[in-house]
């Protein structure tokens, strides 16, 4: 009994772990943003530390499996957020959602004389699966209403990437456009590059270009950046990213193309705890033939990893000193209840700058960000749960197997959702991700590349909103 007790609790504790969710950055209302590609930490299957084998995988997912098939999940999303800052009127933002938990609009508006002022708002429209489709700024005019200014538009692959956005202002009562990307990805989802264009007399004209490589991870491992003048690709900057075992980026060098070559710029080292959370930042550049100190942050965090506080140093006379402080407290759901900048005048900590503040999931260095000195927010939730009549949501199937070189992954859906598929060998360390996206319901084939790997066993562990499935792969040849 025991026993059984024991695996149950192990298995929630697994399930909980695949809900963390990262709410993304907003945009910026006026230009297009420079879309680094995020690094994304490698995820292990769950394991005992000490009895971890194949028949305790197959218990505890068998375990999970059939705990987790009508699990009900609470969502919580901002309800209003106020945003204090020192330049400029105190921000109200209040959030409205649909039924199923998507944002259709944020209303922004500024304290005025002790009464709020309606100042921009943003409309959101999706397509059938939930892509965001149209991104439409409005600002509340002289006349007392709601005036375009300007908006973006997307569209998306079969496998739900977006491979195109374009932008558009709002002038003499039509859109013009005035910035266009467009995106391709390789085989398993990666995205290669990034063309920006500009629209000019008519017409799009090249304005720069990002384009990245991966290692047989899916971890992106360089990052290009070129910008088109006289009528060619000239570099401007580039990015290495180096590793640890367990799929943590713990180094950035960046460099700048000068007189013809590449020449340093800036290095960033991590470093994490055991959980995966960074603990640890420095921030050098290069100067006079050699890397100086610049900055360096350290993070602390509670006993749910939500992040408590990053404390920013700057290298001055050459010693540490205090530079800059960010703070958040959280609720009992891991969402950000308040964040507060402060800067180091010499002998305190205080409010009297702006800083960009980190709110929302407990991993705050992916969190939406507001800029002033402080933040509070309120949540509404969602019970998110969608009923359907077969009893298995997800038929999960992998063929040829055993396999030698290549082999598919075959999905059947009897609903939306959205998926993320690693595989990993037979200690539980992440090998590769085969796929993660939104699919709509229905039934598909994800080929993937095996001829890199030792002969083995090896897990194919899928993982949706509410379900975790694993499929045994035998490598052979």
């Amino acid at each position: 009994m025991k026993k059984i007790f024991y695996i149950t609790f192990i298995c929630i504790l697994i399930f909980l772990s695949f809900w963390s969710q990262c709410l993304v950055g907003e945009n910026n209302p006026t230009l297009p943003f420079k879309r680094l590609y995020s690094v994304q930490k490698g995820h292990h299957f769950p394991k005992c530390p000490s009895t971890f084998n194949n028949n305790y995988v197959k218990e505890n997912i068998d375990c999970c499996e059939s705990q987790i098939n009508f699990q009900k999940e609470i969502l919580f999303k901002f309800d209003t957020v106020f945003v204090f800052s020192t330049t400029d009127s105190t921000l109200r933002l209040s959030y409205s959602y649909n039924a199923e938990a998507k944002i259709l609009n944020t209303i922004r508006e500024k304290l005025v004389y002790g009464n709020w002022v309606n100042s921009s708002k943003e409309t959101y429209a999706y397509d059938a699966s939930w892509h965001v489709i149209i991104y439409l700024v409005e600002n509340w005019d002289t006349a007392g209403i709601w005036a375009n200014s300007w908006r973006s538009t997307d569209t998306y692959d079969s496998v739900g990437n977006m491979v195109s956005r374009r932008w558009e202002n709002w002038v003499g009562g039509t859109w013009v456009n005035t910035w266009r990307a467009t995106d391709t990805y390789d085989f398993n989802g990666n995205m290669l590059d990034e063309l920006m264009e500009n629209w000019i007399n008519g017409s799009w004209v090249n304005a720069w270009k990002d384009t990245y490589t991966f290692d047989s991870n899916g971890d992106v491992l360089t990052y290009l950046w070129e910008n088109w003048a006289n009528g060619n690709w000239e570099n401007y900057e580039k990015a290495t990213y180096t590793y640890d075992l367990t799929k943590n980026n713990i180094l950035q060098i960046w460099e700048i193309w000068e007189n013809e070559t590449w020449s340093d710029s800036w290095k960033y080292s991590f470093t994490y705890n055991t959980t995966g959370k960074i603990v640890a930042e420095l921030w050098e550049e290069w100067i006079s033939g050699s890397w100086s100190n610049f900055r360096r942050y350290s993070d602390t965090y509670d006993n749910n990893g939500n992040r408590l506080s990053n404390i920013g140093e700057a290298w001055t006379n050459l010693t540490w000193s205090n530079y800059e402080k960010f703070e958040n407290t959280y609720n009992s759901n891991g969402k950000a209840l308040t964040g507060d900048y402060y800067r180091w005048d010499g002998q305190n900590w205080i409010q009297n700058q702006n800083g960009t503040i980190f709110m929302g999931d407990d991993d705050s260095h992916q969190a939406i960000s507001f800029f002033g000195y402080r933040v509070l927010a309120h949540y509404i939730s969602f019970l998110a749960v969608q009923e359907v009549k077969n009893d298995d949501p997800i038929r999960y199937n992998c063929s040829p197997n055993p396999a030698s070189a290549k082999a598919s992954i075959s999905i059947e859906l009897a609903m939306d959702m959205g998926i993320t598929i690693n595989l990993y060998d037979n200690k539980g360390i992440w090998v590769q991700k085969i796929y993660s996206g939104y699919l709509r319901k229905g039934v598909y084939y994800l080929p993937f590349s095996i001829e890199q790997l030792p002969n083995g066993i090896y897990f194919s562990n899928l993982v949706s909103e509410r379900i975790s499935k694993s499929i045994k792969i035998i490598v052979a040849r």
